[in-house]
């Protein structure tokens, strides 16, 4: 899927001279004295054209040569985002309006369906696509195939690698009027410095970061003699540098389009596109709404529904998807405050491999063959979706899996195994994660023989499994599940808000109440980190109490099942 839409010039697809041709003249071309220049009226000179407007009147022609349909839309510099480029609604627009009328019209009338109006569509060929790089010729290319073939660069690196060195080649590139309005530098957290990476102290995010950049560190130092003979290949003498994979790093992962059929690449022009919570438009890869479904992809397209068009000279943005801030600023340098689609990732404390026992090492086997990993994601709208269930509409069907009893069975009837189950649901992952630290040896290595015999990992057949288990026993588990998962929240907040963090969530509250009443001044770079942050620090307390919560409704199922009898003895 095309996040930040952009449009990838094929390798054949940029064609333009990149420098505006220059005349030298000289006064004894023109045979005047000095006396004769000064007694010359002179008319007033037309103000300059500046160069980011040849450079985009450069691209557009490359664009429109390769088939892009572009004219309802201009590129220029972004009202939302300084420094940046974006895509705005250009004269065309109205054109594009009225033609889309009487698709609407009988789409309105049951005729078919046109609800959207194409605004640019790009052709897949202009794509930057380790395709299209691998299949226009030449020796990059053929030295491309090559690293591919011997197990050196995948797809994707292969476009990172076409990216430094045609970014290298400079004018002589046929990418250069788009290249040269890409960023320069970036907001991502790769970026930072360490007094703004220490922003981020006590998050994932933090820990995230100096993971990739010891691990992209090493990629570069493998790709290196690679990358250097490829740019002498192109007749490139300048050596590259990691800050150039650095920067085809970055400029790849936040404006890949996604498989474009089998493929991810990048479209130029299209990932000028910027991000808006709620935007209405989008592309799409069949290209206009009433193209057969079935028909093969010739086109990445912009729609937008008709009733929602932008105006001439407002931008046109997209929506990136329902992500979280951790995402956002990891990927593309921002994060918005307040974000509904923030997720709390809590990781499972594991001990190294050489420290593992055979119990740890059959859990670790379970966790691999339920194709999980030792972290669990605690997403904001759950929580969201709790509070409105306890508000009245409960009532709702549920969309979350809880593993000791379902609706329906005899688990989730009052007065048998489980009737506290309905009240309490969590993300499926998150129980599936928890259980198996908590199993009992027995039921592990019932859980390893099923899944080794070719049993599911998930679904009726796990759900089965538990159902052998007394009711006690399902609420034994359940209880060591919660207890596990507020021991873990637990230990994030203290993690995030004590001396290894960046302080409390009141008083980052209170740092971004002085900034915005003009007493604190903050860097683009420590305000994106302060919204992230906070978000992190409030989930973790807000699922903190949810957790204690429910770990108090099942202590009290326990000992009703126990009954006063055994509960006297315990």
């Amino acid at each position: 899927m095309f996040t930040r839409a952009g449009l990838r010039l094929g390798p054949s697809l940029l064609c333009v001279a990149a420098g505006a041709t220059a005349y030298h003249l000289t006064a004894s071309d023109y045979h005047l004295t000095a006396a004769a220049q000064c007694e010359m009226p002179t008319a007033p000179s037309p103000p300059p054209v500046p160069p980011t407007a040849v450079t985009i009147t450069k691209l557009r022609r490359c664009l429109e040569q390769r088939g892009a349909d572009i004219a309802a839309i201009d590129i220029r510099a972004s009202e939302k985002d300084k420094g940046r480029f974006g895509v705005f609604a250009g004269a065309g627009v109205r054109h594009k309006a009225a033609r889309s009328w009487w698709g609407s019209l009988k789409a309105g009338l049951g005729f078919g369906e046109n609800p959207n109006v194409a605004l640019a569509s790009f052709p897949l060929s202009s794509a930057v696509t380790a395709g299209n790089v691998l299949g226009q010729g030449g020796q990059q290319a053929a030295l491309l195939k090559e690293l591919v073939e011997l197990g050196v660069a995948d797809e994707r690196t292969v476009v990172m690698l076409h990216l430094i060195v045609e970014r290298l080649k400079g004018p002589e590139s046929k990418l250069c009027p788009w290249l040269v309005l890409l960023p320069k530098s970036f907001s991502t957290t790769l970026f930072f410095s360490e007094q703004e990476l220490g922003w981020l102290k006590g998050t994932t995010l933090h820990t995230a970061t100096r993971v990739r950049k010891q691990l992209l560190e090493a990629q570069w130092r493998r790709l290196e003699p690679a990358c250097r003979q490829l740019a002498l290949a192109e007749g490139v003498e300048q050596a590259p540098t990691y800050q150039d994979f650095l920067w085809a790093y970055s400029t790849f992962w936040p404006r890949e389009g996604g498989k474009v059929e089998t493929e991810e690449g990048i479209v130029p022009g299209l990932d000028f596109a910027n991000h808006a919570e709620g935007s209405p438009a989008r592309w799409t890869v069949f290209g206009a709404a009433d193209r057969p479904s079935k028909a093969t992809p010739t086109c990445v397209t912009l729609v937008c529904p008709r009733k929602q068009l932008p105006k001439q000279g407002e931008e046109i943005t997209i929506n990136y998807g329902n992500k979280g801030n951790e995402e956002l600023l990891f990927l593309y340098g921002f994060a918005e405050q307040d974000n509904p689609n923030d997720v709390l990732m809590v990781r499972c404390p594991i001990s190294p491999p050489d420290e593992w026992d055979a119990k740890m090492q059959a859990r670790m086997r379970l966790l691999m063959l339920r194709q999980l990993k030792p972290q669990i994601f605690l997403p904001a709208p759950f929580l969201r979706g709790q509070q409105q269930q306890q508000q009245g509409s409960s009532s709702r069907r549920r969309r979350w899996w809880w593993p000791f009893g379902r609706r329906g069975s005899t688990a989730g009837k009052a007065g048998t195994a489980d009737s506290s189950a309905v009240h309490a649901d969590l993300p499926q992952e998150v129980f599936e994660t928890l259980e198996l630290f908590v199993m009992e040896p027995r039921q592990l290595q019932q859980e390893l023989a099923r899944l080794e015999q070719g049993g599911t990992a998930k679904g009726v057949a796990a759900q089965q499994a538990l159902d052998e288990l007394s009711p006690v026993e399902r609420s034994g588990l359940r209880m060591a599940v919660l207890t596990t998962l507020v021991r873990l929240l637990e230990y994030t907040v203290v993690q995030q808000e004590g001396d290894e963090g960046t302080g409390t969530l009141e008083a980052d509250q209170a740092l971004l109440k002085a900034a915005g009443e003009g007493n604190k001044e903050l860097s683009v770079a420590e305000r994106h980190a302060l919204h992230y942050r906070m978000g992190q620090k409030q989930l973790a307390r807000d699922y903190l109490v949810y957790a204690r919560g429910l770990l108090e409704k099942e202590m009290r199922h326990l000992r009703a099942l126990m009954g006063p009898e055994d509960n006297a003895t315990s």
